[in-house]
């Protein structure tokens, strides 16, 4: 069965004014399977389409209700996906790009887009007067330029029941109850021209006066209310549309009382996600100038305090919320977590018993329950560990992130010859001096002879914990538990910004996680020479070793070669000692320092210490992909057999091998697992696999097959392949190889001609000859790619290059 691709029909919006719709769209062709204008004013003739050269075109006449043609226009649709756009918005072809990736996520329904809405002179002036009583800001609404909007203009036509109002503010829409909505932040609809022109304002109050009670009139179920708009239709709007851009026209909106509280509370909350906790801050006051009795608002001011660590501010916003709405779940929980900050566990404690008889207790509040009853209003002390020499450069940044969370800073100065002995004295660090001996655990074992904390937190001088982990680890940090101790995990975050980290093609970011908090216990040691870990020693004494998925810890310098090269001796000395943690550690290390026969080495031991345990999967990934992006890893070796007999119940693991052994064109080996990966054997894994892995998996076992010459095995997964609306095309494209592969060389021909004709790309449609039809697919394989159709795209280059080489054999 063949299912096509998703088909756009673009409606433009027009008021009747718009001088330059013509040229709008013979310029907004890309966009959609077919134009239709629906005008409900209609003023002047509109173009043919003739002249706009679209496939399809629609002109709904002059209606005396837009809604109501609107509504007609989309029922006569034949795309199965419907985009509303006004005359002049959005002209980019990668925009429309975007937007046909949007409609192939089939999980999605409809989408949700800002929209710059510039008002005419006199709608300004109407809602300055009303909302100002006579007091202008026309500077800044000038100066801003739109008041934003969020609207649903994309979704499947099968969702929608009607158009509930249109006008220059605000499009309304409702769908089916079920529709599920998603955000997207990537597009922003914007007019691209405008020829709006502010009027003169009155200077007479009497003028105004009466501008006023005429508007009145005209509209009196508004005039108690504030201006503005609000969407209708299912689903939650994400506060990551709006952003610091659209500060100045909320602002100006809200001196205007134009729009309501939902999309001001969005943007105060992304305030709060990128950390601009002071203007989240400073916009929240203007909002409760107008809003004095929203609850959200006050609440998310108290989270923006709250992230500052000004928990005294925190507390006194949220309890004002409170005072609106006092039984609101997530309002008291976070004012569990500012009372826990703040180190008030019995008052914490108080609140949790309100929340458990009220709604009962998630997961996350009964384990803050039950430590705090298990350390009966007791808190447990931190010591931090930090070793340094010479990291005047970055240990202030270190301690600065954790002082006001530790409860003392222990340093191992190993012979420090700039101002770092002097930053560690000024934040009060009990300074141990430690004669170097190319041996970390030595000098981090020093250290903990002096810590006297119930923990001990060990962080690098050149790591740093960001605002969020900041107020994460101090939460944390209050809860731990004094009984049941256990180690720590976290995630340490290094950011690769050289030059040569580029080169490589390694990622910009690369995690490691290491076991940087635990228990303060005597017989607690580092071990290992270089990448010194305490896990060998917790597992001696049977302490658990947890992931605090919720805290990371940055790490960031510009010194690494330096660092490397003082690492050597120690890496040189000892690698027999190490422990999973610091083996893997070794393989990014030898990786940084290209010796890439060390880095394998170092991969192999690691992966027979893990043997197995989960906790270092994302780890072995990781690395990986990094061997596999540069073709670290040869045909046949020794690394396959390691991974499948420590790993091989894994799906992620076995899928990476089977990945690279089919680019490396080892294809029986890659059969083997592809078949098991793909269900064609029963098979149980101790991970359950994503969707889109087990796509992948079934396009590559199709392609495999081919390689091998099993057309019937490829067969049968293409069959699989088409019943899944989502691998249409990518079966077709396999079908599409395997004509080429057994030269059946009509057959792909109408395949591909049906395929163009069905998507209404623009390639030229008639061949020729054999060389022509070659540079059609390799046309179309650009096109695929361009929309985001990576895995039909790449099968079609490899048709290509099958294709050139028949005719090279033909020649």
């Amino acid at each position: 069965m063949i299912l096509m691709k998703p088909k756009i029909s673009t409606y433009i919006i027009c008021n009747g004014n718009e001088t330059d719709l013509q040229t709008y769209l013979a310029g907004i062709r890309e966009f959609g399977d077919e134009i239709i204008v629906v005008n409900g004013c209609l003023q002047h003739n509109l173009p043919g389409p003739d002249k706009i050269g679209e496939p399809s075109f629609l002109s709904i006449a002059d209606t005396p209700n837009p809604a109501e043609a609107l509504t007609h226009a989309v029922k006569k649709a034949n795309g199965n996906w419907i985009l509303f756009l006004r005359a002049g918005e959005i002209d980019s072809k990668q925009d429309y790009q975007k937007i046909f990736k949007l409609c192939k996520n089939n999980g999605i329904q409809a989408y949700q887009f800002i929209c710059q809405t510039i008002l005419k002179g006199e709608e300004l002036s109407k809602y300055e007067w009303l909302g100002n009583f006579g007091k202008f800001s026309r500077t800044k609404v000038t100066n801003s330029g739109y008041i934003p909007t969020i609207e649903i203009r994309l979704f499947q036509k099968d969702v929608f029941r009607k158009v509930l109002a249109v006008d220059n503010d605000i499009l309304q829409l409702d769908f089916d109850d079920k529709t599920t909505v998603s955000t997207n932040s990537q597009i922003r609809f914007i007019p691209t021209k405008t020829d709006l022109k502010h009027q003169q304002r009155p200077d007479e109050n009497e003028k105004w006066a009466k501008d006023r009670q005429q508007f009145f009139k005209d509209d009196e179920s508004i005039s108690d209310q504030p201006i503005g708009f609000e969407l209708i239709g299912p689903g939650n709007i994400g506060y990551s549309l709006i952003s610091e851009k659209d500060l100045p026209s909320l602002e100006a909106g809200l001196d205007m009382r134009f729009g309501r509280i939902e999309i001001l509370k969005w943007a105060v909350h992304n305030l709060i996600e990128n950390c601009s906790y002071n203007k989240a801050i400073t916009f929240a006051d203007k909002i409760l100038l107008h809003f004095s009795d929203s609850y959200e608002i006050w609440h998310l001011k108290g989270i923006a305090f709250f992230h500052k660590l000004d928990l005294a501010n925190a507390e006194k916003c949220i309890h004002r919320a409170l005072e609106f709405k006092p039984d609101d779940e997530t309002i008291l929980s976070d004012l569990v977590r500012v009372n826990i900050a703040s180190g008030n566990l019995s008052e914490a404690n108080s609140i949790l018993e309100k929340v458990k008889d009220l709604y009962g207790l998630s997961t996350e509040n009964k384990y803050i329950h039950d430590c705090i009853k298990q350390n009966r209003g007791r808190q447990a002390k931190v010591s931090l560990l930090i070793m340094c020499r010479d990291e005047e450069k970055y240990i202030g940044r270190a301690l600065k992130s954790v002082k006001n969370i530790v409860d003392e800073i222990v340093a191992v100065d190993t012979g420090s010859k700039d101002n770092t002995l002097g930053i560690l004295k000024q934040n009060g660090a009990k300074i141990v001096h430690h004669i170097w001996k190319d041996d970390f655990s030595e000098a981090r074992n020093t250290g903990l002879f002096h810590a006297t904390g119930d923990y001990v937190f060990c962080m690098d001088a050149d790591e740093y914990l960001e605002d969020k982990a900041i107020l994460s680890f101090l939460i944390f940090k209050n809860l731990l538990p004094l009984k049941k101790i256990s180690g720590v995990v976290f995630e340490i975050q290094t950011l690769n910004d050289s030059y040569d980290m580029a080169v490589k093609g390694l990622p910009p970011t690369k995690v490691i996680r290491r076991t940087a908090l635990f228990p303060n216990l005597p017989g607690v040691r580092f071990n290992g020479k270089i990448f010194e870990t305490v896990e060998s020693s917790l597992e001696a004494l049977n302490v658990p070793i947890i992931f605090a998925e919720s805290i990371s810890i940055k790490h960031h310098n510009n010194d690494n070669a330096q660092r490397r090269r003082r690492k050597i001796p120690a890496m040189a000395k000892s690698a027999a000692d190490f422990g999973p943690e610091g083996l893997f550690r070794g393989v990014q290390f030898w990786l940084n320092m290209d010796d890439v026969n060390q880095a394998m080495e170092w991969f192999e031991r690691a992966i027979v210490k893990a043997n197995g345990k989960r906790r270092y999967l994302n780890t072995i990934c990781q690395l990986f992909d990094n061997f596999k992006q540069d073709r670290l890893i040869q045909p046949g070796a020794q690394i396959f057999k390691e991974l499948m007999v420590r790993y091989g119940t894994s799906y992620r693991i076995t899928s990476f091998c089977a990945d690279y052994l089919y680019e490396l064109k080892e294809y029986d080996a890659a059969y083997k697992l592809f078949k098991r990966l793909v269900g064609t054997e029963s098979y149980q894994y101790t991970d359950k696999p994503q969707k889109s892995d087990i796509q992948r998996n079934r396009l590559n076992f199709a392609m495999t097959c081919l390689e091998l010459d099993d057309n019937k095995a490829c067969d049968k997964m293409v069959s699989v392949m088409s019943d899944d609306i989502e691998m249409v095309d990518t079966a077709r494209a396999v079908v599409f190889y395997s004509e080429i592969r057994k030269n059946e060389l009509e057959k792909a021909i109408d395949i591909l001609d049906q395929w163009i004709r069905e998507r209404n790309i623009p390639i030229r449609d008639t061949i020729n000859n054999f060389t022509e039809f070659l540079q059609i697919i390799i046309k179309f394989s650009e096109t695929l790619l361009s929309y985001g159709l990576m895995d039909e795209g790449k099968v079609m280059i490899r048709a290509a290059e099958s294709f050139a080489l028949i005719l090279k054999g033909s020649i």
